[in-house]
Formats: C-alpha cells, structure tokens, sequence
C-alpha cells in the first residue's frame, strides 16, 4: 500500500474504482414473489420479503381489529423491492406475513426463528394468529431487554408448526430511527450456526480495531505525537459505534438501561464525527497549512456536540440533526485532503483513500437503508470492510510520515555542519554590508535632506524676481499705451506666466504627493478662473465650451491647488499641441452629496504615436520628438496629472487617432461640503464666465475687447489697515501699490523684526508675512505676534511667499498662520483672500 502511494496513481481515481466495485459486489435485485411460505422438512432459511404485504398506519392509531378489517377489504400490498425499506418515516407500518405446513409433511424440528436483522427499531409488536387464538408480543429499542422472547441482539420471534398447520404473521413497525426491516425464517440450527459465525466474524472485527488502538498508543507514548492520541481515541469511537450498530452494547454492554439503544448508534455516530475532526486537524496539520479549514472543522466539531449531549437526555428528535452534522463533517474532512493533496502532502493521499474507502461504503449503507437497493447485512459488512481499510490506511500514513520526518531530520543534521560553516561566512559579509548599507542609508538622508533645501531656495529665489514681473503688470494701466507697447506687455506677461508654470511643474513634480489638503471650493470658480489664466496664450485659437444643466452643490470639499493645477495642466497641453481648435466638455455625474466631475478636453491636432501611447504618463515623455521640442515644455505635465489624478482616487485616459485629434478624459469624485446650506445647488452654466462662453465659439481678440481694463478702486471712508512685512523691496512696493489699489491702508516693515515692532505698537485688520527674512523670519515673527496679549491671538496672518512646498504650506499653519499665498499672488487672489479673512470678522 506505501508503495501505491509513492506512485504517480492518483487516489481520486483509485476511490472510484474501489467505490464501483463495492457496489457491484453487494448489488442485489428486487423481488416480485409474493404469497404464502411454505414450511417442510428440507426448510433452513427463508428471506420472507418476497413474500410480505404493508399497510401504512400514518397516524399511527390503528387497532388490531381495525388492521383485520383492513385485510378483508385487500389493503395490504406487496413489497416492490427485495426489502421493506422506509428511511425515516413518521408512519407506522404493518407487514403480514401467511405460513401453512406442507400437507402430510413431518417436520424434523416444528420450531423456527423469525428474525428482524435491525437491532435500532424502536417499538416492534408481534401478533400471530392461529386456529388457536391471538398470541402478541412487544418489544423494540426503546423497551427492556428482557421484553424480548429470545435475548439476542436482533429481535428474534419463536414459531411453533408442531400442532398447527396454517397461521399468519403480523407486524407493527413504528421507529424514529431508520425504517429498515430485513425478514428472516430460520431453522434453530441454523440460526445458531450462522449467528455463532457472524458474531465470532464481528468480534474478530472489534479485536482488530482494538489492537491498532493499543498498537498506535504505545506508539504514542515513545514518540509522543499527538496524531497517535488522536488515531487511538478515534479508533475507540469507530469500535463502540459498531457495538452500538450491530446491537452488542444492548445484548451485553447495557442491557438493563432502558432507551439508550435507540439513541446510541446516532450518538457515537457523532462522537466519531468529532473524533474524526480532531484527528483530521492533528494528521493533516491543518492549522499549519490551512487555517482558514482548521477553524471551520474546529466550529463544526463544536456543533456536532450539541445534538450529542441532546441524545444523553433523549431528544431523539435530533436523529436527522445528527445525520446532517455527520455529512457536514465528513464533507469538510475529505476537501480538506483534496486541499492538502494538491498542496504537495504525500499523506493526503493516505487519508483520501483511507477515509474515501469508510465514507464509500457508509454510502452503500445509507443507499441500503433509505432505498433498499442492496442487501443490508451486506452493507452493514461493506462498512465493517471500509472501516477496516481506512484503519489500516492511517496507520501506514503515520508510519510513512514518521519515517520521512526521521529522513529528513538525518538530512537536516548532515547539511547542518555545512550551513554551520556558510554562516559565519555569510555573518562576515553581513556584518561588512550592513557598515555599507548604514553608509548608504546617512548618505540618503543627507542627500533627501540637501534635495528639499535646494528645491526650497530655487523656488524661493526663482519666485522672489518674477513675482516683481508679474505683480507690475498687473499695476500697468494699459488704457494710455499704444499697440506696440501693449503687445510687448503682452508678451512679458506670457513668458512670465511660461516661467512660472515651467517652475511650478519642477517643484510639484518632485514634491512627495501623499496628502490632500481638502477646502470648501466652488468648482465653477476653479474652472473659470483656470481658463481665464490660459486665454493670453490662445489669441488664434478657435475655443468651444460645453457644458450640462446638472445640478451640483455649490460648495464640494476638495483641495483647491491641486485640482486648479490638474485643470490648467490639461488645458494647457490641449493648447500646446492643437493646431486652431481646442473643445471642453464639462459636466458632473452623481447625485446628492457625492457626484463626480468630468471634464473632457479636445485639440485638433497630431494623432499621438501609437508606439508613445502607453508611456504618455510617464514622466519626460512627450509626443514625437521633433514636435515635442518644436511646442516645448519638458514632458513632465501629463505625468504630474496621473499623481494629482490617482492622489484623488480619480482617472485619466485618452484618445487619440489620426485625423480625428486627441481627447483627454478627466473623472474625479467629489464630496458636497457638510457646511453647505441644504438645497444650496447650482450648475456650471450659471457661472459668469461660463455663461459668457456657453456653447460659443470665440477668440480671444472677441474675449479681450469685451473685457474692460481694470482701474483704481475708490478707498472707502474707513479703509481697513493691512501690515505688509515683507524684506524684498520690490516685492513689497507691489504689495504695497497692489492693496493700495484694493481700497487698503498699507504699512509697511522690511524684516521680521520691524513688524513685530510695529505690530505691537498697533493692532491691523490683516498682516502679510513673508517667510524668509532676515534677523527674524517669518515663522518666529508670528509665533511671537500670537503671544500679544491684547490682539496678536486674532489678527489674520497671510503667508505670502516663494516657498511653495507641501512642507511650507504645514509649516506656515503650525507657525500660527490662517492662510497661505504662492508668489507671484495675483491681484485677484490677494483680493479674494483679504476679503475672507478682513471683512468675515
């Protein structure tokens, strides 16, 4: 057998041909023979189904008197299979049964036996009617043995023919166990021959699982694996649940307690079942190699005991609560072996054979007593044999694993002076590159750290002057200045607004994107304003704008830096490459408080090269070269967007095809704002700017002449005072002429120090704090302002500054400031955030 094991054979197919065979062997056919048995000298055993009617008693209230009467009108009926076989049934059965003597026949021995080979009925009464009157007996499971007229372990009825030539037979049969009533007439002789040889076969059978018990404990107790403890307790489990089955608890192990036979083939049935689950766990090592099954067989051993413990105080109602506990388990066990099967275990193939042979053959039982298709002695055996086969199994899959753990154990101890020796070899060379890796690791840190610091002071230094360029065109009034002039304004606007984004993209490219910093936003003033900043690029380009009448919340949460520059980064590449047409689709999906935005954007230029499509995103990367260089830019903005885009759980695709132009595909979520107003809805239609260019095509030479120049604001009665601290003198200037013109006080300080002076020497509506400064920058000088004690807690400070990382913008709010502006501030921007803080208060 250990042998067939170490083949390439799959036990799968070995089970079902050992299967196959078993019903082969034991299959028997149905009879069609009915009427009277008929006795003489040469008679020994009869098989008395062939020969038995039923009557079906569904309330179980007839009488004897009313069965009689039911037999003169013919109600009875033949048998259709080889055996009276029910299953469970709630019904009582009567089965009739006619003997007459052959006429002038002398009997050697007038006496027979009537026997039922199922010790588990419950109620089993025996009424025979002769010439000479009624005789009745009952007996039956659930009555004490002595009720019985011969003390066996089946129920065995005496017939005397010694004076009596004719008499009928009848039964009644009421059980809650399995309705099976295997009929036989016997000689006395040769009942107590075939009885002695079928009990010496039966006791052959126990001795045999009870020496592989005590056979695998003493294994137990030298080696000490708790696989053994649990093959000998299951084994013991199996013994009494045979004793129980074939009747020998009754007839010798509890003959005085009245009802347990009933209930103890169904509770040893279930003890096996646990048992058999534990040992399962230990043999296959479940817990080791498949967890999840190991707490599964755990949970349906626990509930295998339940109905265990309702049997001890006879519930008997819970019989096919057991049977379905049992195939539960018995299902689990062997997908569990299949599982560890196909994981490599050579010992899955011993327990799928062994514990395949029991659960065969308990098929054959079960198709036995339910259907009545096989001899049910015969099944009873096929059991026995499986039994015997799965015991045999086990134990040679213990052996086999006992034996490849002691080979492999004399494997590990010969290559464990070897790997001794490559230890202290390899501990060497840890040793040597870990002293390299913690080099390595400082030098990492150093070089992350110099990495910010010099992102930090190019933004800072970069920032500082063209901050100067774009604040002073801002201030220019344009009205007085010829064409040329204007154009040249126009074209120092542009290329500062170029630099300007080319730096933004550097810095955000290399900018750790983890954190979202989520706002209240009006999304139709972040679209507007993004399209607003890209119309001095597009003077010839021919623009359509498309949006629907959805409905959205007017204030969403979102972080309103990334999303502005995940709009502007789109739009800004549809005009690099498109030729004269740029399309926007702009709509939202969803509804209530979660809705998504879409924007699609459109350019009429070259199809993307389809060798280029799949790495668009990827950073450095552009179109073809030539046009790549031609439309500058360093391939980093599409790259940027996927980060922004995948940062807000959003997506990006495209489509691009020759002829036809490409289209970019923008879908981000978005949450309405939890202090909005309920009901506050708008649509992006109803935005100033987008009603303007709602499905309209126009230039931008249309756009700018409508566009009145910007003048200066008349200051109100009471301007509201704003400190500017801020060590850049141009900078500050612009601050300066910028607040000026926004109808504001302005007072002005060079460093950090001047403005902590003069801040607590007055208290300002607003103070715009520049970071970097000297003597004291802009961090302390407001940590310090906070700490005035008559107004420096409530006073609004604004960080204005070039420093534009993520880490800045944290750095300014733990420092004690309310908001945060990136130079170059627009004048719109400045005004906007002023007004928030100054006149909210």
């Amino acid at each position: 057998m250990r042998e067939l094991f170490r083949s390439q054979g799959n036990p799968i197919v070995w089970f079902a041909a050992y299967i196959l065979l078993l019903s082969v062997s034991f299959s028997s056919a149905a009879s069609e023979t009915w009427g009277t048995v008929t006795i003489d000298s040469r008679t020994e055993q009869v098989e008395l189904a062939p020969y038995v009617t039923v009557l079906e008693d569904e309330q179980g209230t007839l009488k004897f008197s009313d069965v009689i009467d039911a037999d003169s009108h013919g109600e009875f009926q033949p048998l259709i299979n080889s055996r009276f076989s029910k299953g469970y049934e709630s019904s009582a059965y009567w089965l009739k049964i006619q003997f007459e003597r052959r006429e002038g026949e002398q009997l050697n021995d007038p006496f027979f036996w009537l026997e039922i080979a199922n010790p588990q009925l419950s109620h089993v009464d025996f009424y025979r009617k002769t010439v000479d009157g009624l005789h009745v007996v009952s007996t039956g499971a659930d009555l004490p043995f002595t009720s019985r007229p011969i003390k066996h372990r089946n129920f065995i009825f005496p017939l005397d023919f010694s004076n009596i030539t004719e008499q009928t037979i009848y039964f009644r049969i009421d059980t809650v166990s399995l309705l099976d009533v295997p009929l036989r007439l016997w000689s006395r002789d040769e009942f107590l021959s075939s009885d002695s040889l079928l009990t010496g076969l039966n006791f052959g059978y126990l001795s045999i699982i009870l020496l592989m018990a005590c056979y695998n404990f003493f294994l137990y107790l030298r080696i000490k694996d708790r696989s053994y403890l649990m093959y000998v307790i299951y084994a013991l489990s199996f013994g009494m649940f045979v004793v129980s089955l074939l009747g020998y608890g009754r007839q010798y192990v509890w003959p005085t307690v009245e009802g347990l036979d009933g209930n103890a083939v169904p509770f040893f049935c279930l003890l096996l079942a646990v048992t058999c689950g534990q040992f399962t766990r230990s043999y296959l090592q479940t817990k080791i190699y498949l967890p999840r099954y190991d707490r599964m067989i755990q949970l349906l051993s626990i509930g295998a005991i339940v109905p265990m413990l309702l049997h001890v105080v006879g519930l008997s109602i819970m019989r096919p609560l057991s049977v379905v506990a049992v195939i539960l388990v018995s299902t689990m066990i062997l997908l569990i072996a299949f599982k560890r099967y196909r994981q490599g275990s050579r010992l899955a193939g011993f327990y799928i054979f062994g514990w395949g042979s029991l659960i065969g053959t308990s098929f054959i039982y079960m198709a036995s007593a339910i259907f009545g298709v096989i001899d049910m002695a015969l099944s009873i055996y096929a059991v026995l044999c499986g039994s015997i086969i799965e015991m045999v199994v086990f134990s040679l899959g213990l052996a086999d694993r006992i034996n490849s753990e002691r080979m492999a154990k004399h494997k590990a101890l010969a290559l464990q002076g070897i790997a001794a020796e490559n230890l202290e070899k390899a501990n060497s060379k840890l040793h040597s590159q870990a002293k390299e890796l913690e080099i390595a690791l400082h030098s990492s840190d150093q070089h992350n750290r110099l990495k910010g610091e010099f992102l930090c002071s190019v933004s800072h230094e970069l920032r500082t002057p063209i901050n100067g360029i774009v604040g002073y065109l801002e201030l220019l009034d344009t009205r007085n200045l010829n064409k040329d002039q204007k154009e040249a304004i126009t074209a120092i606007d542009l290329s500062s607004s170029e630099l300007l984004e080319l730096v933004d993209s550097i810095l955000n490219f290399n900018e750790d994107l983890q954190v979202l910093h989520e706002e209240p936003i009006n999304i139709g003033d972040i679209i507007a304003h993004s399209i607003q900043l890209l119309l001095p690029r597009a003077r010839s380009t021919l623009w359509t704008i498309d949006s629907d009448s959805t409905s959205y919340p007017r204030w969403m949460m979102g972080d309103k830096e990334r999303l502005t520059q995940l709009i502007f980064n789109i739009l800004s590449n549809a005009l690099k490459y498109g030729d004269r047409v740029v399309e926007i689709g702009l709509f939202f999906k969803g509804h209530g408080e979660n809705s998504n935005l879409v924007m699609e954007v459109w350019n009429d230029g070259p199809q993307i090269p389809e060798d280029r499509q799949d790495s668009i995103f990827e950073p450095f990367t552009q179109g073809v070269g030539g046009y790549g260089r031609l439309n500058g830019g360093l391939g980093i903005g599409l790259a940027l967007c996927k980060k922004m885009v995948e940062l807000m759980n959003g997506s990006i695709g495209f489509d691009s095809r020759e002829g036809h132009g490409t289209r970019f595909r923008v879908d981000i979520p978005l949450k309405a704002c939890s202090t909005s107003r309920t009901g506050e809805v708008c649509t992006l239609q109803e935005h100033s700017l987008m009603r303007m260019l709602d499905a309209k095509q126009f230039r931008l030479e249309e756009h700018l002449q409508s566009q009145p120049p910007r003048g200066d604001e008349p200051m109100s009665a009471e301007s509201p005072e704003v400190l500017i601290v801020e060590d850049n003198l141009v900078n500050r200037k612009i601050l300066s002429k910028m607040l000026t013109s926004l109808g504001y006080t302005v007072t002005e300080a060079c460093d950090g120090r001047e403005g902590f002076l003069t801040a607590s020497k007055k208290q300002y509506d607003a103070i715009l704090m520049d970071c970097q400064m000297p003597y004291m920058d802009g961090f302390i000088t407001t940590e310090n302002i906070r700490k005035l004690s008559h107004w420096g807690h409530s006073v609004p400070i604004i960080a204005i500054t070039a420093n534009v990382l993520e880490v800045d913008r944290k750095r300014c709010l733990l420092a004690g400031m309310n908001d945060y502006l990136s130079k170059p501030a627009k004048l719109d921007e400045i005004e906007e955030c002023l007004s928030r803080w100054v006149y909210s208060q």
